[in-house]
């Protein structure tokens, strides 16, 4: 039997439309995604389908998008996340003092809140809320 090559992506230019779709439906910018070995440089080259990323970077932006890894790196389609767990991955985020993806976070938990208690969680959550203890 030939051994199958299996990768943690679909295709790069394939993520590249999805990762720029998911960075647009969040109102984010390429500086948003920015963290620790990926750079604003690295984001456009994933983007313009240049580059394959870790499993690691494709976990840290699904996770800074709010969207599932799944569909990040496969266009996998199922359930997206719901805002109450949106809302607690933020806060753990926010906790961990990680607010460029707890900000992501609260941003996509108010996207798709469906009462007035979870956005008001969002928002306050969201920087310019009310201020996270220390």
């Amino acid at each position: 039997m030939a051994r199958q090559n299996r990768t943690h992506i679909d295709d790069p230019v394939a993520l590249g439309r999805r990762l720029r779709q998911a960075r647009h439906a969040a109102g984010l910018r390429l500086v948003d995604l920015e963290f620790d070995g990926c750079s604003i440089g690295y984001v456009s080259h994933l983007e313009n389908g240049k580059r394959v990323p870790s499993l690691q970077v494709v976990r840290e932006l699904a996770t800074r998008l709010g969207v599932r890894e799944a569909w990040l790196a496969h266009g996998e389609a199922g359930e997206h996340p719901t805002a109450a767990s949106l809302l607690v991955e933020g806060e753990v985020a926010a906790r961990l003092d990680d607010r460029p993806t707890a900000a992501a976070l609260y941003q996509g938990a108010l996207d798709v809140a469906r009462s007035d208690q979870e956005r008001a969680r969002a928002r306050a959550g969201a920087p310019g809320g009310r201020p996270r203890p220390s």
